[in-house]
């Protein structure tokens, strides 16, 4: 490196284009040099550069003219007399506030300068300072302030390219609670493609092979699964010199609000960085825009949803720009807004059992975890109905290594304990000296939550974030200080966090505030409960509320029975109705049923308006046979807990003897057996045919086949049912054309042409209902 980076100095053939930047780049980053201004031009009045600085000894303001040559500096010097002397001309300031004199002034060469030339300079302008920088010493400041110059990348892609490491460090800072590097050996993300059939694959993709590939990626994960980690560990691998010097893709990440908010389109991103780095016109370089937090978004006006549609849309138009998106759950209007989405949807997957045990091993290694506590976690509840995310299991390596003897039940509980213990609660030693303190501290917690949230601000100044302490206290006669308690907690809680670079304030990670926000809510009197709970947006929260209520029949009554009219909401609920259920485990079983029965009736109803088009749904996209495996793929991931199987049982039975069964029905009673199949019973869909038999809809009958292969499951009701499917579409055409249009007509009137992947408008109205006439 050191070779090629003295020879790439030494072969600069333009003054202007690339000598000029380079030395903008090392005065810019000498600590000494308070500003930079470049002033070549026609009235540079012999200065390149003017560099301003404070001398240290009187604190006065100094100014120094530079002037660059590039190669050897030797014999003929006419044209450096010439700008010295002019360097001793009066002229503006750089701020433009006053006159001034250059009192130094520094000869730069990428060349050697010789003695006889340094001689006769110094004999002709003995009242003037004059310093050289040759070829060894500006080789020596290059090492220093540019040390990657070496590698062949030009100087504006390698500023923005240290940008973009920079603020990957930053964003490690702020949003991780442990050592990056932790997280990366112990915790590699497993990327899965999202599929919407009955096929059972799981294909596993390398995300960086997946983006060279494609111009488009979606990734999602739940909770604290690892999304910004992600991201960031894609900036840091493309603004690696190296890589881009191959790959020639540049990276930049920004958030959704700001994306939202500046009403940015690539183009004009793209064109903001062009002008901010000066970066030159490159045929060979790409973009790759990297947008994250989705879902951070409490707008009902689908402003985020049309944004990210739009930028979908141009990347059709764009050849040199990729496009990845980050959200914890995809709004239901953007799964059915594009096809390009659609058919490159990835997520992060859960971690699995063996990475959880190393993980808290290595966070523990000072602790007898293996003979102490692992087995009990492995046994426990907990650990059965904990997301396996990487902030989940960080979380609880820090309450294990902290001592805590009694395992939370579930999420809500891991937090509430993690928040405790970091504000102070049960550890006087980490300064927080009293009581008061944490209540004070929790108390300003939930204020700078609720308003962090409510008005969806990432961050706050370091005044505003002061001010939450100031206001809380002044109102009270605790005798705490507002400044010295806020400094500690910063220092100690490691809740919050304080940018480097502008000191802003945030906490460390969005599920912290919406924990926070969660406790707010237990301190009103009456809180408005609406379908808005499971926007994206709000659901975690109110998770979290419903988590600390624990014991909440007429609340999860009220949720269970709430009116919904927003279709995303309703699609939402059949998500995260499951996890609401969990976290009030105390409440009395009664309504945990009831509230499994609703969901999964409703989903079987939420299906048929889709496939029968009683309704105009973005779900429309999706041919019957792919939805339906959608639908039940959501309800085995999200409500495969063995606390829900008395439910489950529950809801069978009363679907079953209901006398006025309809398709809807039938719909239920499939996800239900699935469901039940999964959480271990020993039969498939054997139940359900006998109850139902050939009245089972079409769509129904083909899933049985599908779902029952899926499990390696079969038996003679099975068989019958495929064994009559296969006859009737050898013998029949017009049975063989209602399945065709199961798989290939979607609800929307248009056709999937499985040979390009287009879709055509289709001919015949496609649905769900039974082929067996009444």
């Amino acid at each position: 490196m050191t070779e090629s980076l003295k020879n790439r100095i030494l072969n600069i053939k333009h003054e202007v284009k690339e000598l000029h930047p380079l030395l903008q780049v090392i005065f810019t980053k000498i600590p000494t040099i308070t500003s930079v201004s470049y002033t070549h031009g026609n009235s540079e009045m012999g200065a390149d550069f003017i560099l301003t600085k404070v001398a240290e000894e009187i604190g006065d303001t100094e100014y120094i003219g530079v002037v660059a040559k590039l190669g050897k500096i030797t014999q003929d010097l006419s044209s450096i007399n010439q700008q010295i002397e002019e360097c001793t001309v009066k002229r503006i300031s750089p701020s433009g506030k006053k006159e001034i004199y250059l009192s130094e002034v520094w000869i730069v060469a990428n060349g050697s300068i010789s003695t006889n030339a340094k001689d006769k300079i110094y004999e002709r302008y003995k009242s003037q300072k004059v310093k050289f920088l040759d070829i060894n010493r500006l080789y020596d400041l290059t090492v220093k302030y540019v040390p990657d110059y070496g590698v062949e990348v030009d100087l504006a892609d390698m500023q923005v390219l240290e940008h973009v490491r920079i603020s990957c460090v930053e964003r490690e800072r702020k949003h991780s609670l442990i050592q990056e590097g932790v997280l990366r050996e112990f915790m590699q993300p497993e990327i899965e493609k999202v599929e919407d059939d009955f096929s059972g694959r799981k294909i596993y993709i390398d995300i960086f092979d997946q983006i060279s590939k494609s111009n488009f990626v979606s990734i999602e994960s739940q909770m604290g699964g690892g999304k910004t980690t992600l991201l960031n560990q894609i900036c840091k691998h493309y603004s690696d010199l190296e890589i881009y010097k191959e790959e020639k893709l540049l990276p930049i990440y920004i958030p959704c609000s700001e994306m939202v908010h500046e009403d940015y389109s690539l183009s004009t991103l793209i064109d903001k960085y062009i002008s901010q780095y000066k970066l030159p016109i490159s045929k060979d370089r790409k973009f790759l825009i990297l947008i994250d937090g989705v879902d951070e978004s409490k707008d009902e006006n689908d402003e985020t949803t049309n944004k990210i549609h739009c930028l979908i849309e141009e990347l059709s138009v764009k050849e040199d720009v990729k496009l990845m998106i980050a959200s914890r759950e995809i709004t239901s209007d953007l799964l059915g807004a594009n096809d390009k989405f659609r058919k490159n949807r990835y997520e992060i997957k859960p971690l699995n059992l063996k990475s959880m045990i190393r993980f808290l091993e290595k966070l523990c290694s000072g602790l007898d975890l293996k003979n102490r506590l692992l087995e009990d976690l492995k046994d426990s509840e907990l650990f059965k109905i904990l997301p396996k995310t990487p902030i989940a299991a960080i979380i609880l390596a820090k309450l294990i290594s902290e001592g805590v003897e009694e395992l939370p039940m579930n999420l809500t509980e891991l937090y509430a304990k993690y928040c405790e213990i970091s504000l102070g609660r049960w550890d006087i030693q980490k300064g927080l000296m009293t009581q008061k303190e944490y209540e004070a501290l929790d108390a300003i917690s939930c204020k700078i939550a609720e308003y962090m949230l409510e008005n969806e601000l990432p961050s706050l100044s370091p005044e505003e974030a002061k001010s939450f302490f100031r206001d809380y206290l002044s109102e009270r006669n605790l005798h705490l200080h507002s400044d010295e308690l806020f400094d500690n907690m910063l220092k100690r809680s490691g809740i919050f966090i304080e940018s480097n670079k502008n000191g802003a304030f945030s906490f460390k990670h969005r599920s912290f505030a919406e924990f926070f926000y969660a406790k707010n809510l237990l301190s009103r009197q009456k809180v408005n409960i609406d379908s808005s709970i499971f926007h994206p947006y709000w659901t975690s929260a109110y998770f979290f509320y419903v988590g600390l209520r624990r014991d909440c029949p007429e609340l999860l009554e009220e949720i269970i029975s709430l009116p919904i009219n927003h279709e995303g909401h309703r699609f939402s609920k059949l998500i995260n109705m499951g996890n609401f259920l969990l976290a009030a485990y105390q409440t009395p079983y009664a309504v945990i049923e009831s509230g499994i029965y609703n969901v999964i009736s409703d989903a079987g109803q939420y299906y048929s308006e889709v496939a029968d088009e009683k309704n105009k749904s973005f779900l429309g996209v999706f041919p019957p046979i792919h939805l339906f495996a959608i639908f039940n793929s959501i309800i085995l991931r999200h409500y495969n807990f063995k606390f829900f199987e008395r439910a489950v049982v529950s809801a069978l039975e009363e679907i079953s003897t209901d006398p006025n069964k309809t398709n809807s029905s039938a719909y239920s009673l499939f996800f239900l057996d699935s469901l039940r199949f999964s959480l271990g019973h020993p039969s498939l869909f054997d139940s359900l045919l006998e109850l139902c038999g050939d009245n089972l809809p079409l769509v129904v009958q083909l899933s049985i086949n599908h779902e029952s292969k899926r499990r390696d499951y079969q038996s003679p009701a099975i068989k019958k049912v495929v064994k009559r499917l296969t006859k009737q579409r050898k013998t029949s055409l017009q049975f063989e054309s209602s399945v065709t249009r199961l798989y290939e007509a979607t609800s929307d009137g248009t056709k999937i042409v499985k040979s390009s992947g287009r879709r055509q408008p289709s001919s015949k109205k496609t649905t769900g209902s039974s082929t067996k006439k009444k």
